[in-house]
């Protein structure tokens, strides 16, 4: 069973050579048979560049492209490149480290889900190093968004997420979103589909420069709530 790992990659000239590197690394040694597929969304530095001329190989896919379409967008694109039978999102920093994936992989075996979500909020230390303030408003944060929502999911915005091939394909090839908030549009989506959700604990192990404000983007990300719910609604009426 081939896996498909999906990196999506904006000005990450510092991190991403090393990292790619100790990913394909640590997939060698856990997984069958993988790809890791490497999305430069529009860098204007020189990440694509090190995609392309010191990484690209048959193990590690370059799917970048000039123009930034958002994370959303960078997910897509390395979804309708990816070959594998299961497929993984997860951040250039790695956050979540790498083990988690092989134990995303597992699940998906045993259980058969669709969706396999990364939560921090399940795990004991899945906050561990944030200061307590930012923990607590995350927990805030993410309980209102999934209330908001209409989802039963502990941490929506979590990076580290896992899909069957079909469902990755279905979901993304419906995605309109390509802000943050594309995460909530792929779980109504799912959840519309009839998909099978899982959660699994996930912890911080990378800790990387955080790019959202939690106020400002709180607030947008309500109003983009509201958006996506009215355009699935209306995509299932005329299905």
């Amino acid at each position: 069973m081939k896996v498909s790992v999906i990196i999506p990659a904006y000005n990450e000239e510092a991190i991403i050579e090393q990292n790619m590197k100790e990913l394909e690394a640590q997939c060698e040694k856990m997984l069958e048979d993988f790809e890791i597929v490497v999305v430069s969304d529009g860098s204007t530095d020189s990440t694509q560049n090190i995609v392309r001329d010191k990484l690209a190989s048959k193990k590690i896919i370059d799917a970048g492209y000039p123009d930034n379409r958002g994370k959303g967008g960078a997910l897509k694109a390395g979804v309708f490149a990816a070959s594998g039978d299961i497929v993984v999102t997860t951040d250039c920093d790695l956050a979540y480290g790498c083990d988690v994936i092989w134990q995303a992989v597992d699940i998906m075996k045993k259980d058969k889900c669709d969706v396999l979500i990364g939560s921090r909020s399940i795990a004991d230390d899945g906050f561990a190093g944030y200061p307590f303030i930012r923990k607590l408003m995350s927990k805030v944060y993410f309980k209102m968004l999934s209330l908001y929502a209409g989802l039963s999911v502990s941490d929506s915005q979590c990076g580290f997420k896992c899909y069957s091939a079909n469902a990755a394909k279905t979901l993304f090839g419906e995605l309109k979103t390509a802000s943050f908030a594309f995460d909530l549009e792929i779980l109504l989506r799912a959840k519309a589909h009839g998909c099978t959700l899982r959660e699994m604990p996930v912890t911080i192990k990378n800790h990387g420069v955080s790019k959202i404000n939690i106020i400002k983007d709180s607030i947008k990300m309500l109003a983009d709530v509201a958006r996506i719910k009215k355009l699935c609604a209306s995509d299932k009426m005329k299905q």
